[in-house]
């Protein structure tokens, strides 16, 4: 089903019309436009009536993708692109004395009044696509019917902050352990990495580990990337030199390095605990879910 806005395919079913109407205009008086702005025609002036005929089939192309942006966007990116790249053109035609500044309106009218339009088509394109790969994912996978299953995503294993919650998680094994909680960790990087990592935090049996490099699964729980503030922000920065002098120290990059944490805990396939870091900093609330639950 179509579920692109109305504004997307009006705007597209305009640009369309347009540029079949210029087109054509250009193919049938070539020579109109030049002696509208008081400019010397082209010469040979076929090839103007063949930059009349490359826009004009654009035009077919809108047309079409205002049927589906989200399906059509290759389309409309190729669209863009010759909106972007018609304006450096004319620059240069216009430093080097090739056209005059007044036939910059067709530069306007063509070019210029669509960046913004066509640019929103494909970034909320880009939106649409990456939640549809998200919704696609499903858990039930990673969940044991029959038992607790606690969900720990952390952030990029060479994060400090990352061997905090480690140490913090290691801490606390035993006890989920005879809660009889199904431990599964998803992260971003190599499995075989994060084992030697953990093992440095001498937990010896290993969970269930989940790489997620894409970050669906992050997404699809709902733990977002940071901002700013949140990764690098002063309370942040003060953490990170107390986590690092405690020992947990820093690592090489795996995976995203804005992508925060967090935890789930399912029971069968109900939610009944969930955490989502706010900041890099954070340290997961296991010891007070074992307490709770």
């Amino acid at each position: 089903m179509n579920k692109t806005p109305r504004w997307m395919f009006t705007t597209l079913i305009i640009a369309g019309f347009y540029n079949l109407i210029w087109g054509a205009w250009i193919i049938l008086f070539p020579k109109l436009s030049f002696t509208l702005l008081g400019v010397e025609p082209a010469s040979p002036i076929e090839i103007w009536q063949c930059v009349g005929m490359i826009v004009g089939v654009y035009g077919f192309g809108y047309i079409i993708a205002a049927t589906n942006p989200f399906r059509h966007w290759p389309i409309v990116l190729v669209g863009f692109l010759g909106k972007i790249f018609g304006p450096i053109g004319f620059s240069k035609a216009l430093i080097t004395g090739v056209f005059p500044l007044s036939f910059g309106i067709n530069i306007i009218f063509n070019d210029l009044i669509w960046w913004i339009p066509f640019f929103i088509i494909l970034k909320e394109t880009y939106k649409h696509h990456n939640n549809e790969i998200f919704e696609n994912i499903e858990l039930d996978e990673f969940i044991n019917e029959e038992k607790e299953t606690l969900l720990v995503a952390l952030r990029h294993q060479g994060c400090t902050f990352t061997r905090e919650n480690i140490s913090h998680l290691a801490s606390l094994i035993s006890e989920i352990e005879s809660k009889q909680w199904q431990l599964k960790i998803i992260h971003m990087g190599d499995n075989q990495e994060l084992i030697e990592l953990l093992k440095q935090y001498n937990i010896k049996k290993m969970p269930l580990l989940i790489s997620d490099p894409e970050r669906l699964i992050y997404n699809k729980l709902g733990f977002i990337k940071g901002s700013v503030n949140q990764l690098f922000g002063l309370k942040v920065w003060v953490k990170g030199i107390k986590a690092f002098f405690n020992g947990h120290g820093l690592g090489p990059l795996r995976g995203n390095g804005f992508q925060l944490g967090g935890m789930v805990l399912f029971k069968g396939h109900e939610q009944v605990q969930y955490f989502k870091s706010t900041n890099a900093s954070d340290i997961f609330p296991i010891s007070s879910w074992l307490k709770d639950c």
